[in-house]
């Protein structure tokens, strides 16, 4: 009876069978180590988030883990029942939804974009509001004004506050920053705010109840 076994065949497939594995342990790894640095990031923010009494906080971290930070915040918050308004300014709505969603928070939580209509003609909607661009800041406060008038036991977010830098003078900077946290204050409202320079912490940390520093999570 002749032996019809492809030795070459079955060698290849082997093979094929053999890079699959390897590209999925990498895919794998990945994810597990982004996962383990969220949730880093998540530890970090539980230290110093405790709930209605933090007042005004700043988070200086380093950006490659901006997005972690706002994210890790938010949870914390909605986890002390609370609804976190976030103020976008180095990613867009889409990109922001995206992240939230993957940690199932999506639909809880407040936009305020200052990227996407320099970009795309968008209008407000159900829970993302839009400014012009961080250029225009009395817009942004006014949106802010709007949705601490339109809503009950929010906390505000602040995505990289340093990013102010590339449109404002650091007068106009510090003048916003006062104003935003003396308004947020008089409303009896907590907000966490992030920079990712830190010679930034030094000039702004007045103007907050409380200074935490993130050391770089890969």
């Amino acid at each position: 009876m002749e032996n019809n076994f492809d030795v070459e065949n079955f060698l290849q497939k082997k093979e094929d069978v053999s890079n699959h594995l390897d590209n999925e342990k990498s895919k794998f790894d990945q994810l597990q180590d982004l996962l383990s640095r969220e949730s880093r990031v998540y530890s970090e923010v539980v230290k110093n988030i405790n709930g209605k009494t933090d007042g005004q906080t700043i988070f200086l971290c380093d950006p490659v883990n901006a997005t972690d930070l706002f994210v890790a915040i938010s949870k914390r918050l909605i986890e002390k029942e609370m609804t976190p308004v976030i103020v976008l300014t180095t990613v867009n709505y889409k990109a922001a939804k995206k992240v939230l969603k993957e940690a199932n928070i999506e639909d809880k939580v407040i936009l305020i974009d200052t990227v996407s209509k320099g970009i795309s003609n968008v209008v407000d909607q159900e829970k993302v509001l839009f400014v012009d661009s961080l250029r225009n800041l009395t817009q942004l406060q006014i949106k802010i004004v709007k949705i601490i008038q339109a809503n009950e036991n929010i906390s505000f977010v602040f995505d990289a506050l340093n990013v102010l830098e590339l449109y404002h003078s650091q007068t106009i900077i510090m003048k916003f920053t006062y104003s935003i946290s003396k308004l947020l204050k008089k409303n009896k409202l907590n907000a966490y705010y992030s920079i990712t320079k830190a010679s930034f912490a030094p000039k702004l940390s007045q103007f907050f109840d409380n200074l935490v520093e993130i050391r770089k999570i890969e």
